[in-house]
């Protein structure tokens, strides 16, 4: 039996930030491109892979990220990670 995970994501466009990141992009990489549990850098890599702006805003458009997903409940805590605070899809 498959879950289906459809969250309805929002863009992501922090204060101070010119990069912005869309909607489609947050579940593709909710989906299949973050390893699971996951950490802010590995969102950080993740959208900088994608280039351009994204790339030299990488840090910053993660932590708005991962801000919004946990308010939303998105992702949930999955403790530590090589000392960094990891995550998890959550069970939306």
């Amino acid at each position: 039996m498959t879950t289906s995970f459809k969250p309805s994501l929002a863009p992501v466009h922090p204060p101070g930030c010119r990069a912005r990141l869309n909607t489609r992009y947050q579940l593709e990489m909710l989906r299949w491109r973050l390893p699971m549990p996951f950490t802010m850098p590995d969102v950080s890599r993740c959208i900088a892979s994608r280039g351009g702006r994204a790339e030299r805003h990488a840090a910053v458009l993660a932590e708005a990220t991962i801000r919004d997903w946990l308010r939303k409940g998105y992702i949930t805590g999955a403790g530590t990670l090589a000392g960094l605070p990891a995550y998890k899809r959550g069970e939306s």
